[in-house]
């Protein structure tokens, strides 16, 4: 699974958009992304991300997460999605 951070309205971090989609559709309706990368960046970190990304590429991927961020969501993202109920 890719990793590519996203704050959503709720001020929580999921591991990419398709995480906080399936959130959305089975247990948020309402949840929206708020901005790319984790809750609580910098918005001057995260111009400078931006920009990093628009420079990548085309026929470049984003990197797969590594072991360090890699967590279970692709698999589960079920349960991960029952934090929202909390």
């Amino acid at each position: 699974m890719t990793y590519l951070p996203v704050c959503g309205s709720n001020n929580r971090t999921y591991h990419n958009y398709c995480v906080l989609r399936c959130v959305r559709i089975t247990m948020n309706k309402t949840l929206e992304m708020a901005h790319r990368w984790k809750c609580g960046t910098p918005l001057s970190e995260q111009r400078e991300l931006d920009m990093a990304l628009k420079q990548m590429p085309a026929t470049e991927s984003i990197p797969e997460a590594g072991p360090e961020l890699l967590n279970d969501t692709d698999v589960h993202w079920e349960s991960y999605a029952q934090l929202e109920q909390q």
